[in-house]
């Protein structure tokens, strides 16, 4: 538990240091944890028998046995995305983004702003993913306990909302390059000081 506790300490001091968006990364912490806590404390009122699979339509077509392992496969589904959202974070520079190879070539101080925006970009699709997990979970558990049927907003809701992010997201990351190219020309040289 302490290794946990000093990995998660490296990392705020390395999001801290960097400027990121920490709220976003609490918040996708937070749910991402709360995923697997409503799944604990949700898996003793479940049923013999649970709602497993819903279609397009929300009707329930697969049911599945309370003593097997697919209830967790959604829990432990979230973790590692979450795990792997959080570790993309320290390598902004691979993602994938409009004039990556221009930047590519500026100064490393000169591509934070860069980063800082693709961090918090990851982070809201990372928040839009844990919302669309927890919506299928408790889904699972209101459906299979009877309170409830499938509601395809908590689902559809994130799922649309995604492709809106990538495009706000990559409208500001292109006005971002154009604003520090525009300094580099002024400044006249990519190879400046942030000190001069």
């Amino acid at each position: 538990m302490r290794m946990w506790a000093d990995v998660y300490k490296a990392f705020v001091v390395w999001v801290t240091a960097m400027k990121k968006p920490r709220f976003l990364i609490n918040v996708h912490v937070l749910l991402m944890v709360g995923i697997v806590v409503y799944a604990l404390l949700s898996y003793s009122s479940l049923p013999e028998k649970y709602t497993a699979h819903f279609t397009a339509s929300g009707r329930v077509d697969r049911w599945a046995d309370k003593g097997g392992v697919e209830y967790w496969i959604l829990p432990a589904a979230a973790l590692v995305a979450g795990m792997l959202f959080l570790i993309s974070l320290k390598y902004p520079r691979h993602y994938n983004y409009p004039r990556k190879d221009r930047v590519n070539r500026w100064p490393e101080w000169r591509r934070i702003p860069v980063y800082e925006k693709l961090v918090e970009m990851m982070m809201v699709v990372a928040i839009l993913v844990d919302i669309l997990l927890l919506s299928i979970q408790i889904a699972i558990v209101n459906s299979s306990a009877g309170e409830m049927n499938f509601s395809l907003i908590g689902v559809l809701g994130p799922a649309a909302a995604l492709p809106a992010v990538f495009i706000i997201y990559t409208v500001k990351i292109s006005r971002i390059i154009d604003s520090v190219e525009q300094q580099i020309k002024i400044s006249g040289a990519l190879s400046e000081s942030p000190n001069a």
